[in-house]
């Protein structure tokens, strides 16, 4: 087994009132040389402005980018994936609310799921749960799998929210 690498991006933001390059730009922090000395790497920039987004990876190389609080070219409902090995975005199939303020996670290599947030449309807090089947492996994902609702029983644990966190154990 290989040794793996860890990386650090930082990705979108900036100030909502305004429409800063920040919001298209992904950054890698990178050691500079000395003892806690960085720097920040410019990567290849989104398609879409991302503000109160949601990013999250899967497998060693892939990093997912869902939702925007700043709905221009419907942001708000696009998902984006980026290959960390070739720097390049793809832009995946859009969810099925546009959300912000929401969170992400993957699982078991297999799937990205996004959490709750604010619908973008009427502004309230979400307690849906929507699913991404992918296959890191077999990057034709991209052109064929659709985002799913999920139905959840139990649902009275799933109170609408906005800024909840999500991990995969």
């Amino acid at each position: 087994m290989g040794v793996v690498t860890t990386k650090v991006y930082i990705v979108g933001g900036g100030d909502f009132n305004q429409l800063p390059e920040t919001m298209f730009q992904m950054a890698q922090l990178v050691p500079a040389g000395g003892e806690n000395q960085w720097k920040m790497e410019q990567r290849a920039k989104m398609q879409y402005a991302r503000h109160g987004h949601s990013c999250c990876t899967l497998g060693e190389n892939l990093i997912f980018v869902t939702g925007s609080r700043k709905d221009i070219d419907g942001a708000s409902k696009q998902t984006e994936m980026d290959n960390t090995e070739t720097n390049t975005w793809v832009t995946l199939a859009p969810l099925n609310t546009a959300r912000h303020y929401h969170s992400s996670c993957s699982f078991q290599r297999a799937a990205v799921y996004v959490f709750c947030g604010i619908s973008n449309e009427t502004k309230k807090y979400l307690n849906t749960i929507e699913r991404l089947r992918v296959n890191p492996d077999d990057i034709s994902f991209t052109q064929t799998q659709r985002w799913e609702t999920l139905a959840i029983q139990g649902a009275q644990l799933l109170q609408p929210r906005q800024g909840c966190g999500v991990c995969e154990v």
